[in-house]
């Protein structure tokens, strides 16, 4: 099975169309929703890893070569070989009929040099077999990549989201005595910061880092309908679960679980964990 097939997808798929159905897939295989099958917890690991090199134009050329290249040696019938070159003797003559004899006596003699020296030479190693092959193949499963549950907790990798101040337009507005809506507000974000789960921990990263631009711009459009008198009264804490709610929604990610309790920090998931905001945010 190969990256298009486990995507459910056709080579020739958009960007658009291999998005679609990475969010759809990780909505059935993710592994926060089957926690005690370790075989989804496969499938949705080869599920980013598809997604990951069919979403970038270099990686997606090179493997759609590579599959071609296997394609062609599969059309080839098993044991196919390259026909070799037929030897013919030279006619013996009478004229060298000594040549015969000197060849006879140095066989004779090397056999029997064989014969002694048989019983002490080791046996030949046993050959090894190559595989060659061409385009990387899907294993049919791979271990579980869930961390053992006991032992002490895995640290939460972080990562920075903003590589500048972001600021957004609230869409939602103030009504005043008279009934007349004020302007709209402006939320500025300096930096964001992204907790994310120890399962495939790097790939998600990479996914995060690869798509960024898209991602803050999503991120935009959800923080715009963010509800200003929330923003006024809770701050800091409010905005942290907006954004990872966003977050997770955007990445089609769980992150936390049903039975963490609020306020808990549970490492061993897929996806966004939590946020949090190196410096506090403004609205004005």
């Amino acid at each position: 099975m190969n990256y298009y097939e486990l995507l459910e997808v056709s080579p020739n798929a958009s960007k658009e169309v291999l998005r679609a159905a990475y969010k759809s897939l990780m909505q059935r295989h993710h592994p926060d929703k089957h926690q005690a099958d370790s075989a989804m917890a496969s499938r949705a690991a080869l599920i980013v890893q598809a997604y990951g090199v069919l979403s970038d134009a270099g990686q997606r050329a090179a493997y759609d070569v590579q599959l071609k290249q296997t394609a062609v040696r599969s059309a080839l019938p098993a044991g196919y070989a390259a026909p070799r070159p037929r030897r013919t003797a030279a006619p013996a003559t009478t004229s060298n009929w000594y040549l015969w004899l000197l060849a006879i006596v140095i066989l004779a003699a090397g056999g029997l040099m064989w014969s002694l020296s048989s019983k002490k030479k080791p046996a030949p190693p046993v050959a090894t077999a190559v595989l060659v092959t061409g385009a990387p193949a899907l294993p049919d499963k791979l271990p579980s990549t869930e961390p053992a549950k006991t032992g002490p907790a895995a640290e939460v990798r972080k990562l920075s989201l903003l590589g500048s101040e972001l600021r957004v337009v609230l869409a939602t507005t103030e009504p005043l005595a008279d009934g007349v809506e004020s302007s709209r507000h402006i939320l500025s974000i300096p930096a964001v910061t992204v907790e994310i789960g120890n399962i495939e921990s790097e790939k998600f990263a990479s996914l995060l880092t690869q798509h960024q631009d898209e991602l803050i711009q999503k991120l935009s459009e959800k923080l715009a309908y963010a509800p200003y008198a929330e923003l006024r009264i809770e701050g800091d804490k409010f905005l942290n679960r907006f954004i990872a709610d966003a977050l997770r929604d955007i990445t089609v990610t769980q992150g936390l679980g049903d039975k963490a309790s609020a306020g808990s920090l549970d490492p061993n998931r897929y996806g966004v964990v939590a946020v949090s905001l190196p410096a506090s945010f403004a609205l004005r």
